[in-house]
C-alpha cells in the first residue's frame, strides 16, 4: 500500500527529520506528520496495520529504535530499508557521507558525538528551541508548530544534499558573493580573524545553509525568510537563557539535605526548561528537581548517582524514567509526556536525600 503518512517522535531531533526527507524523497511526495511518545509499544501485528493504514513509523516503538536494531541513525536505518526494496540506488556517496555525519553525531561515545549541535549557529540546536518556544504561550512572536519546525529543518538537509550533489566545492568568487547576500547579514561577522558564524560554513549551520541555497539559485527573499527563522529563533533562544542565569545568579531557591553530604538539593517549581537546563549547569546546584504546573517532575544531576532513587521510585510507579549518562530521572520530559507523578514533594526530597551517593 501507498504510504500517507508517517509517525515521528515528539519534538523529532535532527536525523529523524533527515530520515522523513529522504523517505519522502524517494516516494516523491510529501506525508502527513503525526507525533507520539518514542516509547510506545509496537508489536509486529501493530507495524503490519499500521502499513494496511499507510502508516509508516520513523523513531518510535520500543525495541525497534536505530541503535536497538544495530544502526547509528534512524537516517541510516530508511537508507538501509529504501535499498532492500529497491526504492532508492544502492551507491550514492553523497547520500552515504550524509549518514556517516548522521551516525557519528549520534554517538556519544565518541568525542565527535554531538558535534554538529556545538557549532555556531547550529540547525540541530535552533530545531530544538523551536520546539521549545512554539510550545511556550508566553512567546507570541514564535507561534509555530512542531510541523513548522520540521518541515523548516526538512528543507535545510534537502539543500544541503541537493548542493552537495551539484557542486562539491565553492570558489573564492562564489563565496564572496555569499558572503554579501542579505541573508548572511543576519549573523554576526565575527572578530577580525573572520572566525564569527558568517566564516564557519559547516555542515547543518544558518551559513552553510544559506551558502547551500545561494548555491542552488533560490531568490534573495527567500534565502532572507528562510535564514531568518532560524537566526531569530536562535536569537531568542539565547536571550532565555540569559534571563535564566540572571535568575539563578539572584537565587532564592528552596533547597533540601541530602543525608551524609554538604552539598544540598534544589527544588523548583517552574514550566522554564531553560532555568532547569541552566540550574543543572551550575556547580552550586549539584542535583536539581524541577516540577512543572502539570506535576511532572525532572530530576537532574552532575555529581550524584541517582540510580537508587530510580529503582525505589519505579518499584511504586511506572511512570519514571531513568537515564544513566548524563544522570536524569523523569516522569514526562519535554519530548515525552507521561502520567505525573503521585509522590509529594515531600517523599521526593527525602527518597532523594537518603538514596543518592557520588557518581
Amino acid at each position: 500500500m501507498a504510504f500517507l503518512e508517517v509517525m515521528l517522535p515528539n519534538r523529532p531531533v535532527l536525523h529523524h527529520v533527515a530520515a522523513l526527507h529522504v523517505l519522502e524523497a524517494a516516494i516523491g511526495r510529501p506525508l502527513e506528520i503525526t507525533f507520539v511518545n518514542q516509547s510506545i509499544s509496537l508489536s509486529d501485528d501493530d507495524l503490519y496495520n499500521l502499513s494496511n493504514r499507510g502508516i509508516f513509523p520513523i523513531g518510535v516503538g520500543s525495541g525497534r529504535l536505530y541503535r536497538e536494531r544495530g544502526f547509528g541513525s534512524e537516517t541510516a536505518v530508511i537508507v538501509h530499508e529504501l535499498r532492500l526494496v529497491g526504492k532508492i540506488v544502492q551507491k550514492d556517496k553523497v547520500l552515504d557521507d550524509f549518514v556517516t555525519m548522521m551516525d557519528l553525531n549520534n554517538n556519544h561515545q565518541s568525542r565527535q558525538g554531538g558535534y554538529l549541535r556545538r557549532q555556531p549557529y547550529s540547525v540541530a540546536w535552533i530545531m530544538r528551541q523551536g520546539y521549545r518556544l512554539g510550545n511556550d504561550s508566553s512567546e507570541v512572536e514564535f507561534s509555530f508548530t512542531d510541523e513548522d519546525v520540521v518541515r523548516r529543518v526538512m528543507h535545510v538537509v534537502a539543500v544541503y544534499l541537493e548542493a552537495n550533489r551539484h557542486n562539491g566545492g565553492i570558489n573564492l568568487g562564489l563565496r564572496e558573493q555569499v558572503m554579501r547576500t542579505a541573508a548572511m547579514q543576519l549573523l554576526p561577522s565575527g572578530d577580525t580573524a573572520n572566525k564569527g558564524p558568517r566564516n564557519h560554513q559547516g555542515p547543518m549551520t544558518v551559513s552553510r545553509y544559506i551558502r547551500d541555497m545561494f548555491v542552488l539559485g533560490l531568490s534573495e527573499d527567500e534565502m532572507l525568510e528562510k535564514a531568518e527563522w532560524f537566526v531569530r529563533v536562535h536569537d531568542r533562544a539565547k536571550e532565555r537563557q540569559a534571563a535564566a542565569r540572571k535568575r539563578i545568579d539572584a537565587g532564592g531557591f528552596s533547597m533540601f539535605e541530602l543525608s551524609g553530604y554538604t552539598e544540598t538539593g534544589t527544588w523548583v517549581d517552574s514550566d522554564d526548561p531553560y532555568l532547569l537546563e541552566e540550574l543543572a549547569k551550575t556547580k552550586s546546584h549539584p542535583l536539581v528537581v524541577m516540577r512543572s504546573s502539570q506535576g511532572n517532575v525532572i530530576i537532574m544531576s552532575v555529581m550524584f548517582d541517582l540510580s537508587g532513587c530510580a529503582s525505589l521510585f519505579l518499584s511504586r510507579e511506572q511512570c519514571w524514567y531513568y537515564q544513566a549518562s548524563p544522570q536524569f530521572l523523569a516522569n514526562g520530559t519535554e519530548g515525552v509526556g507521561d502520567t505525573r507523578t503521585g509522590l509529594s514533594r515531600e517523599v521526593i526530597e527525602s527518597e532523594l536525600g537518603e538514596t543518592v551517593c557520588y557518581k
